[in-house]
């Protein structure tokens, strides 16, 4: 009887072995998330209406030689606008959600897998000032990570068997393919009755002691630094601060010092490439105050992004013309 046992137990856990292995060769072969690492099926592009896994097949896509990399305060600029005033081909990889490390996987994805880049676009916020950048608990890092081995030990969960489905069905015609440059109009998904009760905007206050944050440690920036480092000889980087309500800008001294200095390290890292540049629009200025502009205290409209837009195509373009 024990013997029989033991033969049911071992026959079992090779057959579950088996099965497991077969379902990972499947799932490998089909390539959900179209990460190329391994051989497979050989399908082009996905279809995912979730960024951060869509990104990682437009992330790689020799289509493109320039890209958005942010969170949600990225994700209203347009992929296709930036590409007509520029001349480079844009993709939008902003991810709703994003901290600092996750922004900085999506860039290194990007750079990885292109051997010449027109432009790097970040679109950045506070978070990047941090002392201490945490990561997204609910962000796939493997999926962009460069360890083929930590992708096998990821992959082989319901989503991805469910994201493999999906890319079949997606082979076979029977769903739409995502969108081909990765954007995604949060505006247009706004019912028509929507609004938005702004915060009162505080009295006027005397400007804060000046705080000397010479010394203190930024390390997304030095992050970005390094990624930029390892980058093609000559990639531009466009540094944009978005617009916020007027109301949540920071009025404590530290804080204010903080974003100062956090801000002339940004505009240092970005002038100091090539046809780079550095955009702020985080300031007290008509704009931020004006509540038309923004469909919560720190996301635009619609208008505003078609702005911002045109000043990156500015820098770039103006920083072309004078490289001539």
């Amino acid at each position: 009887m024990e013997a029989a046992w033991r033969g049911f137990v071992v026959r079992f856990l090779a057959a579950f072995i088996a099965v497991l292995a077969l379902t990972l060769a499947v799932v490998v072969l089909i390539d959900p998330y179209d990460s190329g690492r391994f051989p497979s099926l050989g399908i082009s592009g996905v279809s995912d209406n979730n960024q951060r896994t869509a990104y990682v097949s437009l992330g790689r896509s020799s289509k493109f030689n320039a890209a958005i990399v942010s969170d949600s305060h990225g994700q209203l600029l347009d992929p296709d606008r930036l590409t007509q005033a520029t001349g480079l081909s844009f993709v939008q990889l902003s991810i709703p959600g994003a901290w600092v490390p996750e922004q900085i996987a999506v860039m290194r994805w990007f750079i990885r897998h292109h051997d010449h880049i027109g432009a790097l676009v970040l679109v950045a916020d506070p978070l990047w000032c941090s002392a201490d950048p945490k990561p997204w608990r609910w962000f796939p890092l493997w999926l962009y990570g460069d360890s083929d081995l930590q992708y096998l030990a990821n992959v082989l969960n319901s989503r991805s068997i469910g994201a493999a489905w999906r890319r079949v069905t997606y082979a076979m015609g029977l769903v739409q393919p995502s969108h081909p440059r990765g954007y995604d109009d949060y505006e247009a998904r706004r019912p028509a009755d929507y609004t938005f009760e702004f915060p009162p905007v505080p009295p006027p206050a005397p400007a804060p002691p000046p705080i000397d944050l010479t010394a203190r440690a930024f390390p997304g920036i030095d992050w970005l630094k390094a990624e930029l480092d390892g980058a093609p000889a000559g990639t531009p980087l466009v540094v944009v601060f978005p617009p916020e309500y007027i109301a949540v800008l920071p009025t404590n001294a530290y804080a204010v010092a903080e974003l100062k200095e956090c801000k002339a390290r940004f505009a240092r890292l970005a002038r100091g490439t090539p046809r780079g540049g550095f955009i702020d629009y985080l300031v007290d200025s008509p704009l931020a105050r004006d509540q038309a502009s923004f469909q919560d205290t720190d996301h635009y409209r619609a208008p505003v992004a078609r702005q911002i837009e045109q000043e990156i195509a500015r820098v770039l373009n103006r920083r072309e013309a004078a490289a001539k």
